[in-house]
């Protein structure tokens, strides 16, 4: 599926920010659940890495595919949930973008 593709999808859907879907692999984001995100406020999920989901009640995560929190290196994800609740939001935008380059950085890595 080409890049435009995807963004084509992601705006009809409307569930999460178009930022978000861009330069992401495919497996991260398909089929997720509108319910995951309904019952967040705005700020936890807008522009975060799915990583934070562990961090989540595990209702909120339990029907996920495993891709989107398995594999990833348990320092990226470890307690962030605290931290990005008390961040303004222009520096977990780019804290998110960092963490998501790592993560795909270190599964590349690791698959080899």
């Amino acid at each position: 599926m080409k890049l435009y593709q995807i963004r084509l999808i992601s705006q009809r859907r409307g569930v999460l920010p178009k930022r978000l879907y861009n330069n992401l692999p495919k497996c991260l984001y398909d089929g997720l659940p509108k319910c995951l995100y309904d019952g967040l406020p705005k700020r936890l999920y807008d522009g975060l890495p799915k990583c934070l989901y562990n961090n989540l009640p595990k209702r909120l995560y339990n029907n996920l595919p495993k891709c989107l929190y398995n594999n990833l290196p348990k320092r990226l994800y470890d307690g962030l949930a605290k931290l990005y609740n008390n961040l303004p939001k222009r520096l977990y935008d780019g804290l998110a973008k960092r963490l998501y380059n790592a993560a795909f950085k270190f599964r590349a890595v690791n698959r080899i």
